[in-house]
């Protein structure tokens, strides 16, 4: 079936023509009955323009979710390892990588510049209904504020702000999916903090991904995380507390995540608390790994650079070697032992741990070397005041990985 539309006359565009893009979503069977996207609307190829469709980095708006009964745009930019180069001859058969930004972010050209650069078909797309410029579109959908986030949650479901953000995620991957250098069996979502958190509700709904990486993000948010401590869930009635936590919570969706995950994040991340990564972190039943950087910033540009993303990638798409991967820990009254599985030489390993109560970003962190035998990577057991610790290793890449953290018995946050 082909379809036509026509953007609004205001921004002076042409009409498209597309067609259906492949295999539809095929839901989890253990999704929750509140799920609220219709995921085999999504799995078709949106309406879309170019705005910009020749140089580096081209341009366009596609067509996003009714908004307040109103049909929206939603801007994103695309680049290429040939629209880089102006070889085209570059664009075949390329992996690609859908790229979700955090909360004060955007459609960051730099994000797809590095990715096309790498090799990639890499398209990355405004979640809070701007366009160039960061200027409001005349038809975008709703703004990304806390007001949005979290006030709204009486309002009906198709017009809150997490409803279009993953609507429009999916709809970007199912874009990318359409065009024909891309090669549809090597699709990724990454996401930065908000975006993060778009990428672990997405992995849990998007069956045709084949990789997701959540850079700081996670679930348990009315549980332990910045919102929690602003008094957002609070103010919420116990209602619509519940309902906020079905519909948009990535808890809810994570134990559905069928591509391989990487979760990147640092131990004294403000947003996003270690204990709320760690109960998302083990709702993921598929392949995955951990990479906790001790004193890694929070940010959109951090997390762009963040080079463990790069060789997850590479090894999902292009079969380098993978990362090392450090399984959940056994913990005694003597020690702390993770199983090691690694296809590259171990250089150093580490156990942080922290015994302070409090934000996660005022916590002290201490570090311990610990002993490498084949297989495993062994530490001797914290102090007794401990509450939250974890085994870093890095590689002769550079690379490092962490394991599970360990929520010591009188952890901080409440594990109910």
């Amino acid at each position: 079936m082909r379809r036509r539309y026509t953007f609004p006359a205001a921004l002076i565009f042409l009409r498209v023509t597309v067609a259906f893009g492949g295999e539809p979503i095929v839901p989890a069977a253990i999704l929750p009955a509140t799920t609220p996207w219709n995921l085999t609307s999504l799995s078709q190829v949106p309406d879309y323009q170019w705005i910009k469709s020749t140089g580096p980095i081209r341009s366009l708006l596609y067509r996003g979710p009714s908004y307040r009964g109103q049909p929206t745009s939603v801007y994103a930019v695309y680049a290429t390892p040939g629209s880089l180069s102006d070889d085209h001859t570059l664009d075949r058969n390329l992996p690609a990588v859908v790229l979700a930004h955090g909360g004060n972010g955007k459609a960051w050209e730099p994000w797809v510049k590095l990715w096309a650069s790498r090799g990639y078909a890499a398209i990355a797309m405004h979640l809070g209904g701007s366009g160039p410029d960061d200027k409001r579109l005349p038809d975008g959908g709703p703004t990304q504020n806390g007001q949005n986030k979290f006030r709204h949650i009486s309002r009906p479901v198709k017009d809150q702000w997490p409803y279009h953000a993953v609507a429009n995620v999916i709809l970007a991957h199912s874009l990318v999916r359409s065009f024909k250098e891309v090669d549809r069996s090597r699709t990724a979502v990454i996401g930065t903090s908000w975006g993060g958190y778009l990428a672990c509700i997405v992995a849990g709904l998007d069956n045709r991904l084949h990789a997701a990486v959540s850079v700081y993000g996670c679930g348990f948010l009315h549980k332990n995380s910045v919102w929690k401590d602003m008094g957002l869930f609070n103010e919420m009635s116990e209602t619509n507390r519940t309902k906020w936590v079905q519909l948009w919570d990535p808890s809810q969706y994570l134990p559905s995540v069928k591509p391989v995950m990487l979760f990147v994040t640092g131990a004294r991340d403000f947003a996003y608390p270690l204990e709320s990564l760690t109960k998302s972190y083990r709702l993921v039943s598929a392949r995955k790994y951990l990479c906790i950087k001790p004193n890694m910033r929070h940010g959109d540009h951090v997390g762009m650079a963040t080079r463990e993303i790069h060789a997850f990638l590479e090894h999902a798409f292009k079969n380098a070697p993978p990362l090392p991967n450090l399984r959940r820990a056994r913990v005694t009254d003597q020690t702390i032992r993770t199983e090691l599985i690694s296809q590259t030489t171990i250089v150093s390993a580490e156990l942080w741990y922290t015994a302070s109560r409090g934000p996660s970003k005022t916590r002290k962190w201490l570090s311990m070397p610990v002993r490498i035998t084949k297989g495993s990577v062994v530490a001797p057991a914290p102090p007794a005041e401990t509450k939250l610790s974890f085994i870093v290793v890095t590689d002769e890449r550079g690379l490092v990985v962490s394991s599970e953290p360990f929520l010591h018995a009188e952890t901080i946050a409440d594990e109910n």
